[in-house]
């Protein structure tokens, strides 16, 4: 009778070499669809952050009562810092229309105040309210290496050299003190000087239509001018109510590198349609 035979070690050593090349290829497939499904989260949800913050622009702009014009030269607060410093020049002031940047009045928070309730700081004894006085806020971007370079508070979670090339959208506010209104002899103001800087959006990217007032209305007097060219603005000009951004569109997108892959979103376009201009 022949003697039944066991399973060699060289049986064994095959077995379980072929054993950990099918682990193996099932190993990388869920990792590559792990992988697959991981990327199309992060689109889905970069889209959804930029939408959202192109949602909230549109929603204050739509709100604002005075937008300002291409031209106008703004300065955000009393002193350069991080958070406001223009890329292109160094210091706080913004030009509407060359840089990046849009900026608009909206009306005091409590709209059933006396616009002479809007305090005085030369006259803090008086009681009086914040909510009295118009608001600031203005939309603009900041290059992504240069403000965490800048910035030591934000070096140590925002620092990303894959990324260091992008831009990073900020929303700043202020309460403009001693302006109540706007008229003939309350111009909007061109100088802030408490203000605050917001990150809105991140890892955007620069490109046509990309905050530029490329496709605005101006209204001058309650006339409609199509392209702006009846508002002559110098640095001396006191600026004029009623001459303001009627209509326009901007644009917003997203592209950022992430573990060697290129993230990006598509060109989103939102409108510039205000609905309570004091120029009407």
């Amino acid at each position: 009778m022949k003697k039944h035979q066991g399973i060699t070690v060289v049986e064994l050593l095959v077995a379980a070499a072929i054993f950990v090349i099918v682990l193996s290829l099932i190993f990388n497939g869920l990792l590559g669809s792990s992988r697959a499904v991981n990327t199309v989260i992060t689109e889905s949800e970069v889209i959804q952050d930029l939408r959202v913050a192109g949602q909230i622009m549109t929603d204050n702009l739509s709100r604002a009562v005075y937008i300002y014009p291409p031209g106008t030269q703004i300065q955000l607060n009393k002193s350069v810092s991080a958070s406001v410093r223009n890329p292109a020049t160094g210091k706080n002031v913004w030009t509407i229309g060359q840089d990046p940047i849009i900026a608009f009045l909206q009306a005091p928070q409590d709209p059933f105040q006396d616009p002479e309730n809007c305090p005085d700081p030369k006259e803090p004894d008086k009681v009086k309210t914040a909510d009295a006085c118009l608001r600031f806020i203005a939309y603009y971007v900041l290059h992504r290496e240069n403000f965490v370079k800048a910035d030591s508070a934000f070096k140590a979670f925002l620092q990303d050299d894959a990324n260091k090339d992008t831009w990073m959208l900020f929303e700043f506010r202020d309460v403009l003190p001693m302006v109540g209104r706007l008229d003939i002899t309350n111009p909007p103001p061109v100088v802030t000087s408490g203000g605050r800087a917001y990150l809105l959006a991140d890892y955007l990217k620069m490109g046509s239509g990309f905050l530029p007032f490329n496709e605005v209305n101006c209204q001058v007097e309650g006339v409609l001018d199509p392209e702006c060219n009846d508002i002559v603005i110098t640095p001396e000009t006191l600026l004029n109510y009623r001459e303001t951004v009627a209509r326009g569109e901007f644009s917003l997108e997203v592209e950022y590198k992430q573990r060697g892959k290129v993230i990006r979103s598509p060109v989103l376009t939102f409108p510039i349609a205000p609905r309570n201009l004091y120029a009407e």
